[in-house]
């Protein structure tokens, strides 16, 4: 899973702790300036090895671009079979397991 966060502290720990309860293993996030407690939550998932983090700086403008450089992260990390995008607010309530619905047929099934 990638998304950009900025400032959502509120929703981020439950975000990644639900997504990791549904079977994602691993997370592209781009930190986008947060001054809020983002970047404590973003390091203790980063020590748990299942967050991949790129900072930007808060007066970066957000771009496309970074949905490419997202994809190209988890291309290096090599360990991913599929990438879902998202907003940081965007949750998926899967009706499977994700390793039954993500057999490369059935993936628009999530």
């Amino acid at each position: 899973m990638a998304f950009a966060v900025r400032d959502e502290d509120d929703i981020l720990d439950l975000k990644l702790r639900h997504h990791l309860d549904c079977g994602f293993s691993h997370f592209h996030i781009i930190n986008h300036g947060s001054d809020d407690g983002c970047a404590d939550i973003l390091a203790r998932y980063v020590d748990l090895n299942c967050v991949s983090l790129i900072q930007k700086h808060r007066d970066a403008p957000a771009s496309n671009s970074w949905i490419a450089e997202l994809m190209d992260a988890a291309r290096a990390r090599n360990s991913s079979a599929y990438l879902t995008i998202c907003d940081t607010d965007e949750f998926i309530f899967p009706q499977k397991p994700l390793a039954d619905v993500m057999d490369g047929e059935t993936a628009y099934a999530l």
